[in-house]
């Protein structure tokens, strides 16, 4: 782990992540991957996250971090939920996806799948 290190008056902060970001960077990756991708835990952390977003900040990364990307062909967020449409419906993929190991959070893999792709759906409307 790599955390950023901050020293002050009060003593040693340690910085992390906001929640935002922990989100579009497993995003990013499944996007970049595509159905190569093998982190299959990540989709179910997204599913998890998606209760504690906010939509403005989440906004505000995806445009940085992917819709501003050169290196992937994608837009905006209909094209991104084309895109995980796309991943979820491989039958390789989701083989892999629906292995127990991965889904630490114990629910059906097409709940969590529908669910991203339903959030993200729902963001294009803000």
């Amino acid at each position: 782990y790599c955390f950023d290190v901050g020293l002050n008056d009060n003593g040693v902060m340690i910085l992390a992540n906001t929640k935002e970001q922990m989100f579009v960077e497993k995003l990013f990756s499944l996007l970049k991957w595509d159905i190569a991708s093998t982190r299959f835990k990540d989709v179910y952390d997204m599913y998890f996250l998606i209760k504690y977003l906010n939509a403005e900040r989440l906004l505000i990364l995806i445009n940085k971090v992917i819709l501003n990307n050169k290196g992937l062909d994608i837009n905006n967020i209909a094209d991104i939920s084309k895109h995980l449409y796309d991943i979820f419906s491989n039958k390789m993929y989701l083989n892999n996806l629906n292995n127990p190991k991965f889904n630490w959070i114990n629910i059906e893999t097409h709940t969590v799948t529908n669910s991203i792709i339903e959030f993200l759906n729902s963001l294009n409307i803000c």
